[in-house]
């Protein structure tokens, strides 16, 4: 988990545009590559993302008309965001200081190889819709340790963004070979 938290800190809101197109795949790749997310007692590999990020050298954090591209939020990184379109796994990110963002699940498959193709369906299925009001905290999936070999396909223009998005950004990745989100 330490490395996984070490690659989620070196995005930080002094790298530029060509930095982070260069962050980006190797951080996708270990991601996608190492890590898990168990839920409930499953556990849920993660196929495909998008990367959104907002700071001083790159501008991300405004509206295409139909909604916010990247989401103004206040977390450390390495925690979940929910948000309308889904679940971000978050950078460290300041509302105020105005940088931050994270990376959006967007497909995930569990041991059965049942796959959920599109951010909400992700949350819908590892997220408990009923917890315990009297529990101080909900049962919240957790990144885990689970190596597999995969390879990435190109990447590709982030499809919620699509193309409203001015910098026509590659930062969606998808695992080789598995259904994802069209």
């Amino acid at each position: 988990m330490k490395e996984l938290m070490k690659r989620l800190l070196e995005v930080n809101k002094s790298l530029n545009e060509s930095e982070l197109d260069a962050l980006f795949p190797d951080l996708a790749k270990f991601l996608m590559g190492n890590y898990c997310i168990e839920s409930r007692g499953n556990k849920y590999f993660i196929n495909e993302i998008e990367f959104y990020y907002y700071g001083d050298n790159y501008d991300d954090l405004r509206t295409n008309g139909k909604s916010t591209v990247t989401y103004a939020r206040n977390s450390k990184a390495g925690c979940w965001y929910i948000h309308d379109y889904g679940v971000d796994l978050t950078f460290e990110s300041n509302e105020n200081t105005k940088y931050g963002g994270g990376i959006l699940i967007r497909t995930v498959e569990d041991k059965d190889n049942n796959v959920f193709d599109g951010p909400v369906k992700c949350v819908n299925e590892m997220w408990e819709e009923a917890v315990n009001a009297f529990i101080a905290t909900a049962p919240n999936p957790v990144i885990v340790l689970e190596k597999r070999e995969i390879e990435l396909g190109e990447p590709t223009l982030r499809i919620a963004v699509g193309k409203d998005d001015s910098h026509k950004k590659l930062w969606r990745f998808a695992v080789k070979g598995k259904k994802v989100s069209k």
